[in-house]
């Protein structure tokens, strides 16, 4: 997209755009980002978030998904490279709710997730998002890393609250 050429095509500014699909990976956060409490819904059973990973199912038939560092190294790869202008997807993995339930189901027994969750419509989607490594770009995590990576970043900040918690009641018995 570009605004302000002349007739003869020069001049003016050159626009990118990075829609991003639903982001995971960690954070140096002192709460869990939103959209990692979405892509972790099903494994403390908060159906109000779970209702958000639904919501984007249905509306694009797969959850597209994206690691923060993979998000972070996109908007780098944009700024630094002056002929690229457009719209790009921002997505590595695209998921149904029922498989990300089904991957902690099998590598995360200790959760406990509900047998709700991993059942869900079976619909033959292929997505694909090329345009952004057509020109150059890779991806450095895959659907197992940024889920992965999600639990890790919840039990850390849930830990971390745990020992909050654990301090402030202890000073109240002192």
């Amino acid at each position: 997209m570009s605004y302000g050429k002349d007739k003869n095509g020069s001049g003016g500014i050159e626009v990118v755009t990075l829609a991003v699909g639903l982001v995971g990976g960690g954070a140096l956060l002192s709460y869990i980002p939103p959209s990692v409490e979405v892509i972790t819904s099903q494994l403390k059973d908060n159906e109000a978030r779970y209702q958000s990973l639904k919501y984007i199912e249905d509306l694009c038939g797969k959850v597209p998904l994206a690691h923060i560092d993979d998000v972070c190294e996109a908007h780098i790869f944009c700024a630094e490279d002056s002929s690229i202008n457009g719209r790009f997807l921002v997505a590595s993995s695209f998921a149904s709710s029922a498989e990300i339930s089904n991957y902690y189901f099998q590598n995360y027994p200790e959760f406990n997730v509900k047998e709700k969750y991993l059942d869900g419509p079976n619909r033959a989607i292929k997505w694909a998002s090329t345009k952004l490594t057509d020109k150059g770009f890779v991806y450095k995590h895959d659907l197992k890393m940024i889920l992965d990576d999600s639990i890790k970043c919840a039990i850390k900040v849930f830990g971390r609250a745990q020992q909050d918690n654990q301090m402030d009641l202890n000073k109240a018995h002192r």
